[in-house]
């Protein structure tokens, strides 16, 4: 399963959901607690993540439809 989990990006979180889940593993959450120490920028840019998330959910959807 983890080798299908390919992305190097944001939707590396995502992929690990969709493979457990095609796969019929359990999936747990887990409670994080984060302090907030100031305001942070985001780093994701929305255009351009975006474009690349779009294309490694149809890259995933066409391997898991195959």
């Amino acid at each position: 399963m983890l080798a299908d989990c390919d992305s190097d990006n944001a939707f590396f979180t995502a992929q690990l959901a969709i493979y457990a889940k095609f796969f019929g593993l359990k999936m747990t959450e887990v409670p994080v607690m984060m302090r907030k120490t100031g305001a942070r920028k985001s780093r994701y840019k929305i255009v351009r993540d975006g474009k690349e998330m779009l294309g490694e959910m149809l890259k995933n959807y066409i391997r898991i439809n195959r």
